[in-house]
């Protein structure tokens, strides 16, 4: 098998495209360290305003973009030669800072499930910008009844980051054998029967499947 850099540079993956060195990786990396205290100026005040709900989802958003760059730059350069452990590295703090982030985000789902529909519809129509998280609010409130409290919603949030950054994505429904588990309604499904959980069935469910 032929190493890395015996391969044509253009058989090979461009990481410019996602950071141009590994010095850029480590100020990225700082940066979004640093920005993470901001989830704490949102905290409590997302039914205040549109423009606050707002601009808290576009500031989780931007931290999970420069995230993602972190884990698929460090990941991917590990796989160039994983005998380098500097990489490894990188996929590491860049997991850790996602599970970090996480915790400090979890306020998100129950204050804004905290909030009566109608609130909510009002908070939408004031701020435009709004509309384009309309799948987002869709999803949150069918996950209402699933809603646990504060600290295990954070707990959940951390569970959720590592798994996903391992490479697992959890989609609309987990499977296990002749198990499925709708994420949407809360329904668990075995071969022509189903169920609907309760709240702790369904939080202790999903987890089960989705490791």
């Amino acid at each position: 098998m032929k190493k890395r850099d015996e391969i044509p540079v253009c058989d090979t993956w461009n990481l410019a495209d996602i950071l141009p060195s590994d010095e850029a990786w480590e100020a990225l990396f700082l940066e979004t360290e640093r920005e993470l205290a901001g989830y704490k100026e949102f905290e409590g005040h997302l039914a205040e305003s549109g423009e606050v709900l707002f601009q808290c989802l576009k500031f989780d958003e931007d931290i999970s973009l420069k995230i993602e760059r972190l884990f698929v730059y460090g990941r991917e350069k590990s796989d160039e030669d994983t005998a380098k452990a500097k990489y490894q590295d990188f996929s590491a703090r860049a997991q850790a800072l996602s599970y970090k982030a996480a915790g400090l985000s979890s306020y998100i789902v129950p204050e804004i499930l905290a909030m009566d529909e109608s609130v909510l519809s009002g908070l939408i129509r004031t701020e435009k910008e709004l509309r384009r998280y309309a799948r987002t609010f869709e999803i949150i409130m069918k996950k209402k009844a699933h809603t646990l409290s504060a600290g295990m919603e954070e707990l959940l949030a951390r569970l959720r980051a590592l798994t996903r950054r391992k490479g697992t994505y959890l989609g609309d429904t987990l499977s296990q054998g002749n198990l499925k588990l709708n994420r949407d309604t809360g329904e668990l499904l075995c071969s022509d029967s189903s169920v609907k959980l309760g709240n702790k069935e369904y939080q202790v469910m999903e987890m089960l499947l989705a490791n």
